[in-house]
């Protein structure tokens, strides 16, 4: 599967494979087939929903069959508290987002996580940027959309990373430099970077 998504791959540091995959890339038929029979049970009804959430899923299972040495629906997934999957016993760690048009999947062999925002300027809210910012981050945003879209997406990486919830988002304190960001978040320091891969689309990932 992974030669299959060498057009999608997004470079970025930290140990980390990453891919930015169009929902519509891959056959709905071949994909559904990775799944058990529960999974495909549980995808949404509504079309456009149930395709990011096939795409999304067989990702995961697709790619790391390949690194376990197994077929796409023979291995259990668990969940942490806020439904997060994991693989217990096994030494690969992912993450996965999905927004608009794209799906964003990461594996690595620490934990991490990814967040994937559509910049949509309309969704700007300055009241809800006051509830999750510190103050040196709003004078960073001030009234630009991208940025604004920057530090949510930075800051839910961060929390994915920790199995946290989106209500934690005021939880998350970052040092903006570049592409790169440093996290603190009840003590723990966390490191992340900003990805761009497709126009209008900002992703994040944190370990």
């Amino acid at each position: 599967m992974e030669e299959q998504l060498a057009p999608y791959r997004v470079p970025v540091s930290m140990g980390v494979d990453l891919w930015g995959v169009p929902v519509n890339a891959m056959d709905p038929l071949l994909l559904e087939a990775w799944l058990p029979s529960e999974e495909r049970a549980r995808l949404p009804v509504h079309p456009a929903n149930r395709l990011r959430s096939l795409v999304g899923r067989a990702l995961v299972r697709g790619i790391l069959a390949e690194r376990l040495g197994k077929s796409p629906e023979s291995f259990t997934l668990s969940h942490g508290r806020q439904g997060k999957p994991y693989l217990s016993e096994q030494p690969w760690h992912f993450n996965l987002a999905h927004s608009g048009d794209y799906v964003l999947f990461a594996v690595a062999q620490q934990p991490l996580g990814v967040d994937l925002e559509q910049v949509v300027p309309a969704r700007f809210r300055p009241t809800l940027l006051e509830r999750i910012a510190t103050s040196q981050e709003l004078a960073w945003v001030g009234r630009d959309v991208q940025r604004f879209f920057r530090l949510w997406c930075a800051k839910e990486a961060c929390l994915k990373r920790l199995g946290l919830g989106i209500a934690q988002l005021s939880r998350v304190c970052l040092q903006l430099d570049g592409d790169i960001f440093i996290a603190t978040v009840d003590g723990h320091t966390l490191e992340g970077q900003w990805l761009t891969f497709a126009e209008n689309y900002i992703g994040a990932v944190c370990i």
